[in-house]
């Protein structure tokens, strides 16, 4: 699933890395450091207020909350009961889950399956393949298992515990998390078993 500027679709993972960064000052002396050398002066200026802002606002983590977000980044999705839902995203299938046992507050959970999986032979390879990914980064969690054909699938998955109540940027900045990561590891999948196939649903 892409969202589209004036040159073309971009993928998920385009859109972390167009984010901004931190600032960078720019090269060569400031203006006021070059009046200051030519001799000129530079009048005094008032130390600015400090701008504080506004305690970001918590609301409760629900399925309601999760599609604001989602609905922020204009995605089709759909909502599969009470706490859960699903959607296609570039090379997976995506679930937004919320985690809870009765009287505890739900954990939210980015959910992905690789849109390809591997002979029943390859499971030791798929295996060995994440969990070389799970020592080099924190997420998402890589795992394989054997699907109801005996072929093998991988699933990236990112749990996040907020508590009963989430900002908007928090749960933003998670789902977009969940997202990129597990694309980037089916995209590294793909290019290490060019032999996977197709997923029939």
């Amino acid at each position: 699933m892409t969202d589209t500027n004036g040159y073309g679709p971009r993928s998920q993972l385009d859109r972390l890395r167009a984010m901004p960064g931190p600032q960078q000052s720019l090269s060569g002396p400031s203006p006021a450091a070059s009046a200051a050398n030519a001799g000129a002066l530079v009048p005094a200026r008032a130390t600015p207020e400090p701008v504080v802002d506004a305690p970001a606002q918590l609301v409760p983590l629900t399925l309601s909350t999760v599609a604001a977000i989602l609905d922020d980044m204009q995605a089709k999705y759909f909502v599969d009961g009470d706490d859960a839902i699903g959607g296609i995203w570039e090379n997976g299938y995506f679930y937004f889950f919320l985690l809870a046992e009765e009287g505890q507050a739900p954990v939210f959970q980015v959910y992905g399956q690789w849109e390809r999986a591997l002979p029943e032979d390859m499971y030791a390879p798929a295996a060995i393949f994440a969990n070389e990914w799970n020592a080099e980064r924190a997420w998402p969690k890589a795992f394989v298992r054997t699907l109801d054909d005996e072929s093998v699938g991988l699933y990236g998955e990112l749990t996040i515990d907020f508590g009963p109540l989430v900002t908007h940027d928090q749960l933003d900045r998670a789902v977009n998390a969940g997202l990129s990561s597990s694309l980037a590891l089916f995209a590294e999948a793909a290019l290490t078993f060019p032999e996977a196939v197709a997923i029939e649903l």
